[in-house]
Parts: structure tokens; sequence; C-alpha cells
């Protein structure tokens, strides 16, 4: 697996609901950074733009979206101005098949900002079950390997997984296992 530090924030009409799919479109690579544009009015829909750290994404009444500079933080602020509830949240890109892929899902009302940094981290769990990109998964349904890439190198860490024995990293205190039926939002949401 490989990916790209190249952002983007998304906001969508998807309900966020346990197994549910959150429809996030592909960024408009002829965007420009500082352009606005509006999402489609019908049943699910949304919008995804490139965006850098300290960045803001705007999102005004109707879902028109802006991105700009408004943030003081060293993260990615979303704010929400419009009288409507979105969920929206930060995707990174995939080198594997040049797409990008939401990290993240949050209920973002009126009137509400959230700040949002990726983390240098990945949980990697298997599933019996056909599980599309995403799709909002609140709780572990096998044992999870959480591994942390922070002072890797090359962002590179080395597992191995047996069927009969599970995930291993010969013992390295950067993978921790996770137990089938714990809350994601328990170890992923700082």
């Amino acid at each position: 697996m490989e990916w790209k530090f190249d952002l983007s924030a998304y906001l969508s009409t998807s309900p966020i609901v346990d197994r549910g799919v959150v429809y996030i479109p592909q960024p408009q690579s002829s965007m420009s950074q500082n352009s606005t544009r509006y999402t489609v009015t019908k049943n699910i829909s949304g919008s995804n733009d490139k965006i850098d750290l300290k960045q803001r994404m705007l999102i005004e009444d109707l879902g028109k979206v802006t991105i700009d500079t408004n943030n003081d933080s060293q993260n990615v602020l979303i704010q929400n101005n419009s009288h409507d509830a979105y969920s929206t949240g930060i995707c990174v890109y995939s080198i594997n098949d040049d797409q990008y892929y939401g990290s993240c899902a949050f209920s973002l009302y009126g009137g509400n900002g959230i700040s949002v940094a990726p983390v240098n981290k990945i949980l990697v769990m298997f599933s019996t079950k056909d599980i599309q990109n995403n799709t909002v998964i609140l709780i572990t349904e096998n044992i999870g390997f959480l591994i942390d890439f922070n002072g890797s190198t090359n962002n590179s860490r080395v597992v191995s997984y047996d069927i009969n024995k599970g995930w291993n990293s010969n013992s390295q205190t950067w993978a921790t296992n996770i137990p089938i039926g714990t809350s994601l939002s328990d170890i992923l949401v700082i």
C-alpha cells in the first residue's frame, strides 16, 4: 500500500451510518486553489477540492465551497457557514490507483467548524464482507493492526500476516494489535 501526502477536503449529503458509503467525488483537477464551485442538488451530492494544511474549506448556503487561506491552525479547517448539515472530512491520495479516498467522516452542522489533520498511522484489518471504499466502519469486525509510521525511514514498515497467527511486526513498538469489537473512533480520532 502506498499513499502520498496530497489532501483534499470533501462535503457530502450522504448520512454517516455504520456500513454506509459516503459519496465522495474525485477532486476537480482543473480547479485552482482559490476557486469556488457549487454542488448539484439531488438525492446525494457532494464536492471534493484539493487542499493543503493551513487552508480552509468554507461551506456556504446551497453547498457553495471556497478554498482559501483563512486558517491560523496547522491543520485543515472545514467551516460550515450554511444552514445545512453535511458529512465532511479529508481524503488522501492513493498512488496505487490515482484516486482520493476518504480518511475520516464527521457530521458538520450549520454554523460549526472542525479542524482536521492526517495522522501518519494506518489501521489494517481483513474483512469477510465486501466493503467499498469510503464505507463508514465504526467497530472492528476482525483483529486489526494499527501501524505508526512516525520515525520510520521513507514512511515504510514491514509487517506480516499469518491466517492462523494474525499480524506480526516482530514485537516492534510502532504496531498495536486491535481486538475484535473495538470502537474505531476511540483509536483513530484524537
